[in-house]
């Protein structure tokens, strides 16, 4: 018998529903783009016995065990997502196979068996980080062009795989206080809140910290306060900003 295909709801199920909607299906697709960490999705698809076919990003990886109890394909790409169905409708037997599967991994996830993990590691001795990460503290969107060259050169592992200490993470500014980070880099235009881009850049000089600005940022700012950027301060053009970022990060 071919695997049947429902969609989504389109809405909220209500608990008590979740298990009749995944009674009716063979197969669940989560397609994610954005990173996530545990998705309650996956956990009730697996405890329902059903294989779960999802992107490999986040946390989904931890959970679906590829071409055991599901499989996984790189987010975004809807030729592999085909291709992992079409496993399912050559192979059928696989559903039974990949569901009961599953059903007996998601136990070890069972709430009272991660409390008892969680509250192991607690009460372990805290392993100690020969290396603290660098901080870059991002005000404002810069050009999609330039965020994907920084992420490129500086933090090449991707956020879904374990991150080094020696890789700079980039992490809003408005998340962390300016001791917190080693740069501020106003990535975006900032004629619509100046005031704000003007507040992180004052209090990061005020500490000593170097301050980039993308081209499209420099003039607006610099007319205000022409005598800021006698220090550290630097202008990234928007084209090509890694030069500059590479210094921070001890490879240029």
């Amino acid at each position: 018998m071919p695997p049947t295909f429902l969609p989504s709801s389109g809405g909220r199920l209500p608990n008590v529903r979740i298990a009749e909607r995944f009674a009716q299906a063979h197969v669940f697709v989560l397609p994610s783009v954005c990173p996530e960490n545990q998705p309650v999705t996956i956990t009730e698809a697996m405890a329902c016995g059903l294989p779960v076919v999802a992107s490999r990003i986040g946390g989904i990886s931890e959970l679906v065990d590829n071409g055991n109890t599901g499989f996984l394909f790189e987010h975004g790409n809807a030729e592999e997502l085909a291709e992992r169905l079409r496993n399912y409708i050559d192979r059928p037997e696989l559903i039974v196979t990949h569901g009961t599967a599953g059903r007996e991994r998601i136990q070890a996830y069972a709430f009272d068996l991660v409390i008892e993990r969680i509250e192991a590691l607690l009460a372990s001795p805290g392993a100690e980080r020969t290396e603290t990460p660098q901080l870059i503290a991002c005000h404002g969107a810069p050009p999609p062009g330039t965020f994907d060259t920084v992420l490129e050169e500086l933090c090449p592992v991707p956020a879904s795989r374990p991150q080094p200490a020696s890789q700079p993470c980039c992490i809003p500014a408005n998340w962390i206080k300016p001791e917190q980070a080693d740069v501020l880099w106003v990535a975006g235009p900032v004629e619509g809140d100046p005031d704000a881009a003007m507040k992180y850049i004052e209090a990061y000089r005020k500490l000593g910290r170097w301050c980039w600005m993308n081209a499209t940022c420099w003039w607006p700012v610099i007319r205000r306060h022409p005598c800021w950027f006698g220090g550290r301060a630097s202008r990234l053009g928007s084209e090509a900003p890694v030069g500059v970022l590479q210094r921070f990060a001890g490879n240029g």
